[in-house]
C-alpha cells in the first residue's frame, strides 16, 4: 500500500513541477487535468491502494447522486407529471428543466431539502451540480407569477434565501413565468450553460 501511494505521489509531484515550469515561463496553455490524470492512468489494482489528491469526476458525481434524502411529498400525487425518466414532478416547466438537465448529463436532485442557517428548510425544485466546479446550485422555478398570492410568497421565499446567504445569480437560480408569458426554453438552455456546464 505505501509503495503504491509513494509511486503515485512521485508522479503527481513530477507533473506539478512540469505545470509550474510551464506557468513560470508562460509556455502556453497547460492541459486540463494533468495532475488529476495520474490517478486515472493507474491500473485498477493500484488504484485500490492510492488516495488521489483529487477525486475523479465520475466518482464524485456517483457519490453526489447516491445522496439519500426525503423529498417533499405533501401534495396530491394525481397532479404530478412525469419526466422522460419517469420521475414525478409538479409542472410542465419542471418536466422541461429536468429533461434538459438529464439530456446534458447534469446531476440534479428534485425537491431535495435545503437546510437554512435560520433553522428553516426549503424544498427547491432542483438542486443541480456543476461537475466542472463541483458547485451546487438551488433552482427555483416560479410558475404562477400572475397570481398575487403566489407572487407575494415567491418574493418572501427569495428574500429568505438571501437572508440565509443563498443569492440569485450566485447559488440560487430563479426562473419565472405567468400564464400569458410562459418561459422560453431557450432561456432554460442559456441558464444551464451559464451555471451548470
Amino acid at each position: 500500500m505505501d509503495l503504491a501511494q509513494k509511486s503515485y505521489d512521485q508522479k503527481v509531484l513530477k507533473r506539478a513541477e512540469k505545470e509550474w515550469k510551464a506557468l513560470s515561463k508562460y509556455e502556453g496553455v497547460i492541459e486540463d487535468g494533468m495532475m488529476e490524470d495520474v490517478y486515472e492512468e493507474e491500473t485498477p489494482d493500484r488504484k485500490k491502494w492510492i488516495m488521489p489528491i483529487w477525486q475523479p469526476d465520475k466518482d464524485y458525481v456517483q457519490e453526489w447522486r447516491n445522496y439519500s434524502y426525503q423529498g417533499l411529498t405533501a401534495y396530491d400525487p394525481s397532479v404530478r407529471l412525469r419526466t422522460e425518466e419517469g420521475e414525478a414532478v409538479r409542472s410542465k416547466t419542471e418536466v422541461i428543466i429536468a429533461d434538459r438537465l438529464k439530456s446534458l448529463n447534469i446531476p440534479y436532485r428534485y425537491e431535495c431539502p435545503v437546510y437554512l442557517d435560520d433553522g428553516g428548510v426549503f424544498y427547491p425544485d432542483f438542486t443541480a451540480l456543476c461537475v466542472r466546479t463541483r458547485r451546487e446550485y438551488v433552482w427555483e422555478h416560479f410558475g404562477m407569477m400572475d397570481d398575487p398570492g403566489y407572487l407575494e410568497e415567491a418574493l418572501k421565499k427569495i428574500e429568505r434565501y438571501e437572508r440565509n446567504g443563498i443569492f440569485p445569480g450566485d447559488r440560487l437560480i430563479t426562473t419565472f413565468e405567468t400564464f400569458r408569458s410562459p418561459i422560453d426554453t431557450r432561456i432554460i438552455d442559456l441558464i444551464i450553460r451559464k451555471y451548470l456546464l
